[in-house]
């Protein structure tokens, strides 16, 4: 199907499975063994049992073999769905509905207005809407475990996050504690998280500098500084940090920084035709790294 045709198809609201499997390409299409029209259609999951349909509306669950409703929760506006091994959560402006993916019982449901939910090792991470408070919650009753008014957490591991802003704030997730801080801050994203450090791009007066802090202390492991009108990113593969520094007046360059030590292995002059504003390491092969440059999305191999 070309992607126009499945867009009209999602968009006419038709949920749609199969009798057999496709195997080769053919004009004719397949024939269908079931269909239910609902509209509105936010995420779908399955399960060897039933297909999960979350709209914006209603939250159901359809048998995998006739497409028969076999439960069903409406009333509610949701904006996204999550699960885990205990239980499906559908979240949105009518609060966060937690049900048995066994037999789709309503497990527990908490009021409020929530535009993302995270789920913890222990505890369901819920983002309000209004974009300044977030909520960890027991996942088996639905019961406030913590609250944290302020920047937003991002999380990386099931059990920490990370908290942006003036300095950055180590995050626990079961706590809902802040753990440690670091007092250079400017409130960006880390430029990535791996092998037990984060990486943070900080900026002071006269100097700008990739800054790697162990996650579990925040201590910092070592520094790599370049120009203060510069700007960097990155990713880690297999144990090196391939960060591209872009910004000023310079051309941008990728280096190849060991995670662990900092040590610059090597860096290199990205060509004038890919140098456009932010590269990203997209995967390695044997000393080959390809990147990925934005706005247009070019492609380089470096070896």
């Amino acid at each position: 199907m070309r992607r126009r045709e499945a867009l009209e198809a999602m968009a006419a609201g038709a949920i749609t499975t199969t009798a057999g499997c496709v195997t080769s390409f053919r004009h004719t299409p397949p024939s269908s063994a079931w269909e239910y029209d609902i509209s509105d259609v936010l995420a779908i999951e399955s399960t060897e049992a039933r297909t999960i349909i979350a709209a914006e509306r209603e939250f159901l669950g359809l048998t995998r073999d006739d497409g028969d409703v076999s439960w069903r929760h409406s009333g509610t506006s949701i904006a996204g769905l999550e699960r885990d091994e205990n239980s499906y959560y559908a979240y949105g402006s009518g609060g966060i509905l937690a049900v048995d993916p066994r037999n789709g019982e309503k497990r527990w449901h908490v009021g409020g207005s929530y535009q993302r939910l995270y789920p913890a090792e222990s505890t369901i991470v819920c983002y309000a809407s209004n974009g300044r408070e977030t909520v960890g919650l027991d996942p088996e009753t639905g019961e406030t475990v913590w609250t944290w008014e302020g920047n937003m957490i991002y999380t990386y591991t099931p059990t920490f996050g990370l908290v942006p802003g003036d300095e950055y704030r180590g995050f626990n997730l079961e706590e809902g504690s802040v753990t440690w801080t670091f007092k250079e801050g400017d409130d960006r994203t880390p430029v990535t998280v791996a092998d037990g450090l984060i990486v943070l791009w900080v900026r002071a007066e006269s100097t700008a500098a990739l800054v790697a802090l162990d996650r579990d202390t925040g201590t910092e492991q070592w520094r790599f500084e370049v120009t203060d009108d510069r700007y960097g990113d990155g990713g880690v593969i297999d144990g090196t940090l391939y960060a591209s520094i872009y910004g000023g007046t310079d051309p941008t360059r990728l280096h190849a920084i060991d995670v662990e030590s900092g040590r610059n292995h090597w860096s290199t002059t990205i060509e004038t035709g890919f140098d456009v504003s932010r590269v990203t390491p997209d995967t390695g092969v044997g000393g080959t790294v390809i990147a990925t440059a934005s706005p247009n999305e070019t492609t380089a191999v470096l070896g």
